[in-house]
């Protein structure tokens, strides 16, 4: 088969646009399909953000990697086996491979809904699909998608797969139980320059560890996200999801990981609950005129953390575009960005993390003569009940939570920070509080909370109303050297 004959069949259209194909090559509203319109909302997303991917020439050779978590029933199946053959069919010699928890999840699901969706296929007749893959006819050696199981000790089958300068597409179901040497296997093929590569992981998030479960955490910032609701979907089974509610509790483990899509608590001695979290995001609050904007900073330690910067103004947290999140900078330059967005904003307070580096940072800012407040975060509490400041900061911020605070709702990382951070007691110091560090946290798999962090910050002192006399720490006459206007 030759590029001319994917022209004759139609699919030129659609080789960077999924979306499209699925719209195109299945006869929705028809047979089998007559109830059906098209993909469902998720289904869309993920769809259109690989096709906008693709279609930008400064992103289409980066490896896209994509982490799907959900409840039951959400058609996670079904946007594999259209990615398969989306991926098949619109580009020559593609090479993809698909795998799973377990070999029967792989042959008795997952290639099954690849059968039920070929035979819907408008173009299938120029593919063959046998037993565990999918080949274009006439080129089955360099043109195909395979289904291969694996096992912990044996990961030679989903090793050594590349297809330089073509397309290269590799899909995890059930990705929770897949154990991390398959992964490591699986990124050897992720190293191909001048190639499409899009990896997207599915799965229940039934374990609180593992590299599915990093996804989401210590590997965030390296993966596009979805966490679905099974009963935000159409289709699902709403009154057995009701029975479950009631019989189990809707923040109970079984029901967060087979209906709502997110992970088992990490620990007991969890700070902040989860439905607090949950709660807080759905409140729909404005601040009072009266409120003094709040900038919290909480400055990056090590290589894969972020500097990230978080307003609030009374009961409202991220409001004006925040939160604003940096990575890889000194300094200076970090200093800088903040600066832009205190000339911009004009917030009466800043509170720095002033360890480690975040020192240099306070520096820099006095130098040019901003009055920000410098917090350390293992400095003695003023309430006994905690350990340190940072412990004191974050209950004040769980209180805040309880007393109607309102937080954006679509902030993952932030949501994550907030329900992974635990705490114990240290029985040396009148029983205080004391949280866990974010050196253990890192250790045991989970993100540094920098957007809890830095959140946090902004309750590290008490704060006045705003008067007509006030003065925000961008008003000209507060800062009198020539960092006021900006830099060359």
């Amino acid at each position: 088969m030759n590029k001319d004959l994917l022209g004759a069949m139609s699919l030129a259209p659609y080789v960077h646009d999924p979306y499209g194909f699925v719209m195109s090559q299945y006869s929705w509203g028809e047979g089998d399909l007559k109830n059906e319109t098209g993909p469902r909302e998720w289904q869309t997303n993920v769809l259109k953000k690989i096709g906008s991917h693709l279609s930008n020439p400064d992103t289409r050779f980066t490896p896209l990697q994509i982490a799907v978590a959900s409840g039951h029933g959400i058609g996670k199946s079904a946007l594999m086996a259209w990615l398969t053959q989306w991926g098949v069919t619109t580009m020559v010699d593609t090479r993809g491979m698909i795998t799973a928890n377990t070999e029967n999840q792989l042959r008795t699901k997952t290639w099954t809904e690849q059968a039920v969706w070929f035979q819907r296929l408008a173009c299938r007749e120029f593919f063959r699909l046998e037993g565990m893959s999918l080949r274009g006819r006439g080129s089955e050696k360099s043109w195909r998608f395979d289904a291969l199981p694996w096992s912990e000790g044996n990961t030679e089958a989903v090793q050594g797969l590349h297809n330089k300068n073509i397309r290269l597409l590799i899909l995890v179901d059930e990705a929770s139980a897949v154990h991390k040497a398959v992964f490591d296997a699986l990124f050897g093929a992720l190293t191909d320059e001048n190639t499409e590569i899009i990896m997207v992981l599915f799965g229940n998030p039934t374990r609180p560890n593992g590299y599915f479960f990093d996804c989401f955490n210590s590997n965030r910032a390296y993966w596009h996200q979805e966490q679905i609701d099974s009963r935000d979907v159409p289709g699902t089974n709403k009154s057995l999801f009701k029975q479950w509610e009631t019989q189990y509790g809707e923040d109970s483990d079984f029901f967060r990981v087979r209906v709502r899509g997110l992970f088992p608590r990490s620990a007991s001695n969890q700070l902040i609950p989860y439905e607090l979290v949950t709660e807080s995001q759905g409140f729909d609050v404005a601040p009072r005129i009266s409120d003094p904007l709040v900038f919290g900073l909480d400055v990056a330690r090590y290589g894969d953390d972020q500097s990230v910067l978080y307003p609030r103004k009374g009961n409202v947290a991220g409001l004006h575009g925040g939160p604003w999140v940096w990575r890889g900078l000194d300094n200076v330059t970090l200093a800088r960005r903040v600066v832009e967005k205190i000339l911009e904003l004009k917030p009466q307070y800043c509170n720095i993390d002033g360890g480690g580096p975040g020192g240099g940072v306070v520096d820099v800012m006095r130098e040019w003569g901003y009055d920000v407040h410098e917090v350390a975060f293992g400095s003695a509490s003023s309430n006994s009940d905690y350990a340190n400041k940072r412990a004191e900061m974050w209950a004040d911020m769980r209180e805040w939570l309880r007393g109607g605070g309102s937080i954006p709702w679509n902030d993952t990382d932030l949501s994550n920070d907030l329900t992974n951070q635990t705490y114990t007691y240290q029985l040396t110091k009148n029983n205080s509080l004391i949280l866990t560090s974010k050196e253990v946290m890192k250790k045991d798999g989970l993100a540094s909370p920098d957007y809890g962090d830095a959140l946090a910050l902004t309750f590290a002192i008490p704060v006045f109303p705003v008067t007509d006399a006030s003065r925000g720490l961008g008003d000209a006459r507060s800062v009198t050297n020539e960092y006021v206007g900006g830099w060359e």
